[in-house]
């Protein structure tokens, strides 16, 4: 297993510098040597957790690659995992939070392929388990602004389907989340931005709904937040 988590780490690294082809070998050494220990031992629930991650890893490298199918592909893999954990675990945080995460990358690879009508589904799955969290955990940032996040997909999916008032309401629920978290700690820079595209975002769809007073008003607060990033 420490060989595979090194594997994995250098997959990281050779991302940062951009090496995209010794990044997914490195990624795909990793996932062989841990389904390898996996496969000795099914019922190690966290091995078979590495699996599902070196999967997703695997599937984020093709996926920023322009290999959306190969994406889809691994991503499809991990869910299975991630689904057979959550049930075997229904009450473990981590592992719904897992799941919600794979529903994520599912569905951002069928966007990418514009399958428009499957990437909602996932993302709509993916934030209902994301909601459950949230009121559980009110006070864990990153399963809040994992809720933020997947409101904002799903508003950004309706947004291209034509559907801009149901994506106006899920970028005001989307920017409701992220603006409670801007307020809590005004220094993260990731909440502040986080803000700033959820106003973008809603200036988009309330130009598409023609309603020019709610759209001035998030112009304004879109550019305000930029600015502060």
């Amino acid at each position: 297993r420490v060989l595979s988590v090194g594997y994995d780490k250098l997959g990281g690294v050779y991302m940062k510098l951009g090496r995209k082809e010794d990044a997914c070998q490195a990624y795909e050494t990793s996932l062989q040597l841990v389904q390898s220990l996996a496969h000795k031992e099914p019922a190690n629930m966290q091995l078979q957790r590495d699996v599902s991650v070196a999967l997703d890893r695997l599937g984020d490298v093709c996926l920023q690659a322009d290999r959306a199918a190969d994406a889809l592909e691994r991503f499809e893999a991990g869910m299975v995992i991630a689904r057979q954990i959550a049930a075997k675990e229904p009450a473990s945080a981590i592992a719904q939070f897992d799941l919600s995460a794979g529903l994520a990358k599912l569905g951002n690879a069928h966007l990418a392929m514009n399958r428009t009508e499957e990437a909602l589904a996932s993302f709509r799955e993916a934030l209902e388990i994301a909601r459950r969290l949230a009121a559980a955990d009110p006070d864990n940032i990153e399963v809040q602004r994992s809720l933020s996040v997947l409101q904002s997909k799903v508003g950004g999916v309706q947004l291209l389907t034509g559907q801009a008032e149901e994506a106006t309401r899920s970028f005001e629920a989307a920017i409701e989340v992220a603006a409670r978290l801007a307020a809590a700690d005004p220094t993260n820079i990731q909440s502040q931005r986080d803000l700033a595209v959820g106003w973008h975002r809603a200036m988009l769809a309330h130009q598409q709904t023609g309603n020019l007073e709610r759209w001035r008003e998030a112009s304004q607060h879109a550019v305000e937040g930029f600015a502060r990033v």
